[in-house]
């Protein structure tokens, strides 16, 4: 089973952005939910704890910008393996 990354952005969001360009500069693939535009969305995070955007969701993991590096270690260390 492969695990997908979910990003959690806003449409106005420096972070957001800066996030999603890094991943993409390194091929990492990822879905995006807007919270403004899903409900469901946004309640989840509200409901993890999470009240600012970006908010990253991988492989039972939920981190913030500061712990994406996190994340994308995982995921390169699953492409080597």
């Amino acid at each position: 089973m492969t695990n997908t990354l979910t990003v959690y952005s806003r449409t106005v969001c420096p972070s957001c952005g800066a996030a999603k360009r890094l991943l993409k500069s390194k091929g990492i693939p990822f879905t995006e939910i807007n919270v403004e535009e899903d409900e469901a969305g946004r309640r989840r995070l509200l409901e993890k704890g999470f009240q600012a955007v970006p908010v990253f969701h991988y492989a039972g993991r939920w981190e913030t910008m500061a712990g994406l590096r996190n994340i994308i270690n995982i995921i390169e260390e699953e492409r080597v393996a």
